[in-house]
């Protein structure tokens, strides 16, 4: 949505793999910035068992993102869409209120229950309505379970340079 914010949300926490959490994160503006990384979005973590209990707000963390850029639909040009500056006033502000948060969060676990399995959904909100948008694989959510450096051996010699934590559990050398 370029009128709002979108993004993405997984049914559970895609970094430590605990299946009791439900990440939200949220940028102004079409959601393709946050889909790959371009952007600081806001981030939300709802507590998931406590999502049908009425009266309590299973919200844990609310971090509000730098937002710095915002894809919009562009009127003319070769791209149908162009990145512009966030305006000040909506960096300081988050994507999603509290109601809009619980909602996203109980249709993540509901298509989570459908699937039986972990998902990772892309969203929208156009204006007053949030809305799921798509549900981007039926395979589950990748969860990155090896934080440290795996040793293999190469298929030519090479000399350690460095070694330490692996930010997505990906091997390089170089």
């Amino acid at each position: 949505s370029d009128l709002a914010g979108s993004g993405v949300m997984f049914s559970i926490d895609t970094e430590t793999g605990f299946p009791a959490a439900i990440i939200i994160n949220a940028a102004w503006g079409l959601g393709e910035n946050v889909v790959q990384g371009t952007v600081n979005p806001d981030e939300y973590t709802v507590f998931k068992p406590l999502l049908d209990h009425k009266g309590l707000k299973p919200i844990i963390k609310k971090n509000l993102g730098a937002k710095e850029k915002k894809m919009i639909y562009a009127t003319g040009g070769s791209r149908p869409t162009k990145n512009i500056d966030t305006p000040a006033w909506q960096r300081m502000q988050f994507v999603l209120n509290d109601a809009e948060i619980l909602t996203l969060a109980r249709w993540a676990k509901i298509i989570e229950q459908h699937y039986q399995m972990p998902m990772d959904m892309e969203w929208a909100k156009d204006g007053a309505d949030v809305t799921v948008r798509r549900i981007v694989t039926e395979n589950g959510v990748v969860i990155h379970e090896d934080t440290f450096v795996s040793h293999y051996r190469p298929w030519r010699a090479m000399f350690l340079i460095g070694t330490g934590g692996a930010a997505a559990g990906e091997r390089s050398s170089g």
